[in-house]
């Protein structure tokens, strides 16, 4: 951890592609939401849970993202989280509906994932890539052509 862990802190345990999220509620313990099955990203049975530190690291790096903007103070944003224990908290998705989107709507109001929106800004640079690429190769195409006769 880079700093000491408060109580309404944003954390997440960092995997190789992806970041689980969930909130410090303080003594060790963490909010997130999540599967029982050992895996984040399992939406069969995910539902808000708490577990201990170690639960949500397993063994991962954990930080604190300070980025999101905090609109409740650090006492109201766990007990938002804890307000949802046990509880589905809609369908899991990883794009619209996922551990990140919980966390930052506790602390700010804002159902929304960083994480979801890099993917998608990725994406759409790609994407963009492609069809100049192609319209390129096809201007240049038709530039090189010979004129019917």
């Amino acid at each position: 951890m880079p700093r000491k862990l408060h109580p309404g802190d944003i954390i997440y345990a960092q995997d190789i592609l992806y970041r689980h999220y969930g909130i410090y509620e303080g003594d060790g313990k963490v909010i997130d939401f999540s599967s029982s099955k050992g895996h984040e990203t399992d939406a069969a049975d995910a539902c808000i849970r708490e577990k201990s530190l170690s639960a949500f690291a397993k063994g991962r790096e954990c930080g604190v993202d300070d980025s999101v903007e905090q609109k409740f103070s650090p006492a109201e944003t766990v007990r938002r989280a804890r307000s949802q224990l046990g509880k589905k908290k809609g369908e899991y998705n990883l794009a619209t509906n996922n551990c990140e989107h919980f966390a930052r709507e506790c602390k700010s109001g804002k159902s929304e994932s960083k994480q979801v929106q890099k993917v998608v800004a990725g994406v759409a640079v790609a994407a963009s890539v492609v069809v100049a690429t192609t319209v390129a190769i096809m201007l240049g195409k038709k530039k090189g052509e010979k004129p019917e006769t």
